[in-house]
Formats: structure tokens, sequence, C-alpha cells
């Protein structure tokens, strides 16, 4: 047997709340009316469950899967830029 290495990709982004379809639609890199097409097609799932929810607050440590567009984790909780906007690092697993 041989083990697996798991490659992960890290990379900052910026959003403007931590509500679900925000995150969803930096993720996917769409549109929050395309990302709100996706959650109602049940093709997410927040640390292994499906969530419909659009408006569920995400955290540091969800695990983040999007069917087609592939599987990220919320690492960390960087700050707010001078606006308010929150700034996150994702990683994507590649």
């Amino acid at each position: 047997l041989r083990t697996v290495e798991i490659r992960r990709e890290e990379y900052e982004i910026i959003v403007s709340s931590l509500r679900m379809d925000n995150v969803i639609s930096e993720l996917a890199r769409c549109s929050r009316n395309k990302a709100i097409d996706i959650i109602n097609m049940e093709r997410v799932f927040i640390n292994f469950q499906c969530e419909t929810k659009k408006t569920k607050q995400i955290k540091t440590g969800d695990m983040i899967t999007i069917r087609g567009k592939g599987r990220f984790y919320i690492k960390e909780l960087i700050g707010q830029t001078r606006s308010g906007r929150e700034i996150l690092i994702k990683e994507k697993f590649v």
C-alpha cells in the first residue's frame, strides 16, 4: 500500500460577510444569484452535510464542498479591510 499525499493550495479571499451565499460566490467565482442557484440545487455541503439555508454563517474550520467546483477548507479569518469586509484564508484541495 502507498499513502496518498493530499495537496492543498492556499489562497486569500475577501468577502463582504460570512454568509454562505457570499462565501460560495467567491469560492465558485460566480455571482451571488448563481451561488443561490447552486445552493438551491443541493450541490453545497458544509462539513459533509447538505446545506440549503443561504443565510448560514461560515466559521473557521469549515469544510465546504461544491459539486462540480471542488472542496475548500476555511483555514483562518485574518481580519477586516478598512471598509469592513472580511479577509479569509482558504485551502483548495488539488
